[in-house]
């Protein structure tokens, strides 16, 4: 089964379908590049007995990072680096996400994040056309909750498919709701584990002339509220291209055949995926190792409950 955010929209890259990602384009403006060391904590020493610690060190070091100047986020639009973060365009985003233990992931074209790789604001953009904001008015919490379970049970057949665990959808973190200024479609959704493990996504849709970006937030469930203004700041970093943004429309450019609604209940499956990429992890890490954390105390203590109590983390449908 498909779960597209719009009629004729992408297919969802947990199902394996789609269009080729937009990959990071060479020489692209003032963006400065540099290889990012791996964090400190988490490298192992040479001639060391693996461990999935070592081995997820291994593979976030062998991604080619950016840690300065503006990250291109496909053809599409770029990002503010702050200092103590690091940007992987979409081969970097696609072999993170599979080094906490999901399948790959052509849809993405970017990923930001801390240092210590703790936490992550993936991107992906449908080409659906502009996006008329008129249901702003009319988004209902509660009609669109329910609607969300319906779709995250479905998707979670693809889940066991798959051999992920299932997630069900227990309600919102953040109600819906929609910045006039910025144009931005916010949201926070509670999952739960089969094995009552809890994490929260944040998804903000970022509506542009051609289509919508998503900037989707997978964190600890705990983390959300520390994380908020380090999230709101780096989206405040995020532009689209000359020529791109929502306010460039012109009369005669298409127009997406869905509204703020669809967009909304449309993100449910591509949560469950990502949420079940951390199931998987913290089933792997559990017991192997203590995750070493650099950063922010109230992070810091909640990402150690949730690798001590085996818990994960997704996406929608």
């Amino acid at each position: 089964m498909k779960f597209n955010d719009y009629p004729e929209g992408r297919s969802g890259w947990t199902a394996g379908v789609g269009a080729l990602c937009v990959w990071l384009l060479a020489g692209a403006g003032d963006v400065s590049a540099q290889e990012a060391e791996p964090p400190a904590e988490a490298v192992a020493e040479e001639g060391a007995e693996a461990t999935p610690e070592s081995e997820f060190a291994r593979r976030v070091s062998a991604i080619k990072w950016q840690t300065e100047g503006k990250g291109r986020i496909g053809g599409w639009a770029e990002i503010v680096i702050p200092e103590g973060h690091r940007y992987a365009d979409g081969a970097g985003a696609s072999e993170l996400l599979q080094a906490w233990g999901n399948p790959p992931s052509p849809a993405e074209l970017g990923v930001i994040c801390n240092d210590a790789v703790e936490w992550g604001v993936f991107f992906q953009f449908e080409a659906a056309g502009y996006v008329k904001d008129d249901e702003k008015d009319d988004l209902d919490p509660e009609k669109l909750l329910k609607q969300k379970q319906d779709a995250q049970n479905e998707f979670n057949e693809v889940l066991r498919e798959k051999g992920l665990e299932p997630w069900t959808v227990v309600g919102w973190a953040k109600e819906p709701f929609y910045n006039e200024e910025t144009h931005n479609l916010e949201w926070g959704i509670i999952l739960e584990s089969d094995s009552g493990s809890r994490s929260v996504n944040y998804n903000a849709k970022i509506l542009g002339r051609e289509g919508v970006m998503d900037a989707v937030l997978v964190c600890a469930a705990d983390d959300m509220e520390a994380l908020m203004p380090t999230y709101r700041s780096l989206l405040g970093g995020f532009s689209y291209l000359e020529g791109k943004a929502y306010a460039d429309y012109k009369s005669g450019d298409k127009v997406a055949k869905a509204g703020l609604t669809a967009l909304i209940v449309g993100g449910s499956a591509v949560a469950a995926a990502k949420l079940g990429l951390f199931a998987v992890l913290a089933k792997f890490f559990a017991k192997a190792w203590k995750l070493v954390v650099v950063g922010v105390v109230a992070l810091s203590v909640g990402i150690k409950k949730m690798f001590s109590r085996g818990s994960g983390r997704l996406e929608e449908s």
